[in-house]
């Protein structure tokens, strides 16, 4: 959503953030899909992108490789 969105550029670029926090709930399937991805990007397989989720948290494996 463009509002979440726009709160992570605010929250890194003007307040000059260096770590965001993500929670999920038990079981939170988000979280699980941003796992997957990371794990699969540093074993050096690249995910195969279906959805426009699935291109953000391959996007987001080499951000959280570096936090």
């Amino acid at each position: 959503e463009g509002s979440i969105l726009g709160s992570l550029e605010f929250c890194t670029a003007a307040l000059g953030s260096k770590l965001i926090l993500v929670l999920g709930h038990t079981s939170c399937g988000a979280i699980k899909g941003a796992t997957k991805a990371y794990i699969a990007s540093k074993a050096g397989k690249a995910p195969q992108v279906s959805k426009a989720l699935d291109a953000l948290l391959n996007g987001l494996s080499v951000v959280a490789g570096k936090a």
